[in-house]
């Protein structure tokens, strides 16, 4: 699953650089350096199997998932080319969920709760929207890789299958981005929303790799500051 994201990635490369506004050297040879930290709220992370008809002698019931709302922040490094810009920096997110197991039939009871902490590296291209006062951009809409460092930690309650995870996984993650709110200092103030698929993270009798559903997701947004580029 992880090759073929990677994979993915490299082939929507080309396409991604080929689509930046075309400007000449002397005329991009100014544009600094933007630094962002941005903090919000987000749902996702594992995304567990729902077909359990796939799963040999499981009721329909017999296993589920539920996830809590998480909290993210990050820094981000934006490189301006021309009216677009390449972003990326660390993110860290938070968030948890509960898997219930109801499998009389395979003899599985109880609920595995899992807290899950991500570091992630994002590698994204920024398309600039509405520039008539804003080089970059009014909005800028964002595509590309994330790669993502996953570190788990598991409560157990009654019979439960075996399990394993990933410590890293890879995906594709789409946003959107403004600041629209400038202040007397150069700084500014806006929002971002975000999402991702991507590679499985967590394997047990109902997740396993040969499933289509299991994988990894989030939803997240919430406010940025940007500092004066210099």
């Amino acid at each position: 699953m992880l090759k073929k994201y990677l994979k993915l990635t490299l082939l929507t490369a080309p396409f991604f650089l080929g689509c930046a506004t075309h400007r000449e050297t002397s005329a991009t040879d100014h544009q600094k350096l933007i630094f962002r930290l941005q903090a919000g709220i987000n749902k996702g992370g594992i995304v567990e199997n729902t077909q359990l008809d796939v799963v040999p002698g499981s009721p329909v019931d017999g296993f589920s998932g539920a996830t809590n709302r998480g909290f993210n922040v990050g820094a981000r490094i934006l490189k301006p080319i021309g009216y677009n810009a390449l972003e990326t920096g660390l993110d860290f997110m938070v968030n948890s969920q509960e898997f219930s197991y109801r499998d009389e039939t395979n003899q599985f009871f109880g609920n595995r709760e899992v807290s899950l902490v991500q570091y992630m590296v994002p590698v994204l291209w920024n398309f600039g929207i509405v520039r008539k006062h804003h080089e970059q951009g009014l909005f800028q809409i964002k595509i590309g890789p994330v790669v993502q460092y996953n570190l788990l930690h598991f409560t157990h309650q009654g019979q439960l299958p075996e399990y394993s995870y990933n410590s890293v996984s890879a995906g594709i993650s789409l946003g959107a981005s403004s600041t629209p709110f400038r202040f007397q200092n150069g700084n500014s103030l806006g929002w971002f929303i975000e999402g991702y698929r991507g590679s499985q993270i967590y394997e047990d009798f109902y997740n396993q790799k040969s499933f289509d559903m299991p994988g990894s997701s989030y939803a997240k947004f919430g406010i940025i500051y940007q500092f004066n580029p210099f």
